[in-house]
């Protein structure tokens, strides 16, 4: 019973940690809501290291994975008139490579999540691990069809089935 109630105490701090994580990356984009590519990079961040484990499996480091990302925002942008022909580094996009440096506007009141955040946390609680590992952050945002994080996965050539195979995989191996 007590260790039931420790394990639940535990991964109720790491859930903690992981949103406050995900919600300095969205600040750190000048974003308002935390969307489910701030989690992952969130979990990327991790140090039990099962997500970065589930991506090489897949043959991408966890590198190309937010180079990846940071593109797929310069695509959404040129898609919608507001971008140049041509996909910019990572660099010059301005996607959060420091989240711990201070922002503009510090999160204030309740935790607030995109639609894609909202679905990842879903996807995370029916997992219903007893810890919370940064593959099982990343196993829930594969659920997802269709977003940032699965267009991300689609340039890489990663196979949705296959990451959360290796992501499933990857927290049986950390258990």
């Amino acid at each position: 019973m007590f260790q039931r109630v420790r394990n639940y105490l535990a991964k109720a701090k790491q859930l903690k940690q992981l949103c406050e994580a995900a919600e300095r990356y969205a600040h750190a984009d000048a974003k308002s809501e935390v969307g489910a590519e701030h989690f992952v990079l969130a979990a990327l961040d991790m140090s039990d290291g099962t997500a970065s484990l589930a991506l090489q499996v897949c043959g991408v480091d966890a590198s190309q994975f937010r180079t990846a990302l940071a593109q797929q925002y310069d695509v959404a942008l040129r898609d919608v008139g507001m971008g140049g022909n041509k996909v910019r580094p990572i660099e010059a996009i301005g996607i959060a490579t420091d989240v711990n440096r201070p922002t503009a506007n510090p999160p204030r009141g309740i935790f607030r999540g995109a639609a894609s955040a909202q679905a990842l946390m879903q996807a995370l609680h029916r997992l219903g691990n007893d810890a919370l590992l940064s593959a099982n952050v990343l196993n829930a945002a594969a659920q997802a069809e269709r977003g940032i994080v699965a267009r991300t996965l689609a340039v890489l050539g990663i196979e949705r089935k296959a990451l959360i195979q290796a992501a499933q995989e990857a927290a049986l191996s950390n258990a």
